[in-house]
């Protein structure tokens, strides 16, 4: 698993060994500047349209972007926001959607942004993830789940966002709510 920007993928596509994964929030510039669709790039998915979510809040992204708040506040905000026992299953799927090739989550952010990207976090995730598979897992043939399987890690996001919204970070410290 690795990362790559938008404008790498759509000028250096490799589609016959990578998996794109678009996990940004807002619909990429790049592909209205060069007039395509989603369907018409390289990208294979896209996490918002997937309910796979993937990517920063609008309003964690408005605050990083606006300066509002450091990059140490983003991350750990972002870890709030998509824990990796959240994050970790849908990678997971999109791994086995990827059905052998080399998965890529897709941002936005240049790599010349390094690391200051949350793809970076995900991939983080990801290699703890692997460092504690001993032997790694043989993955169950693909499968369609039913909706509900499907939406409940992001509806278990949502119900921790909004309870962090209503009763504040520092309220929760013991882990209940």
């Amino acid at each position: 698993m690795k990362r790559r920007s938008v404008r790498d993928v759509l000028d250096n596509p490799k589609p016959e060994k990578e998996f794109y994964v678009l996990v940004t929030r807002h619909y990429p510039m790049e592909l209205r500047k060069r007039g395509l669709t989603l369907e018409e790039s390289p990208i294979n998915a896209w996490s918002i349209r997937d309910k796979r979510d993937l990517a920063p809040s609008r309003e964690l992204l408005n605050d990083y972007k606006t300066g509002k708040i450091t990059w140490e506040q983003y991350v750990e905000r972002f870890k709030t926001e998509v824990p990796p026992i959240l994050a970790i299953p849908n990678l997971e799927w999109y791994q086995n959607q990827a059905a052998g090739k080399e998965l890529v989550l897709v941002c936005v952010e240049e790599d010349i942004e390094y690391p200051k990207c949350h793809t970076y976090i995900l991939l983080d995730y990801w290699k703890q993830k692997k460092a504690k598979e001993i032997p790694p897992k043989k993955m169950p043939p693909k499968k369609e789940l039913p909706l509900r399987a499907t939406l409940e890690p992001w509806l278990e996001a949502a119900r921790v966002r909004k309870l962090i919204t209503e009763y504040g970070e520092d309220k929760n410290k013991s882990g209940e709510y």
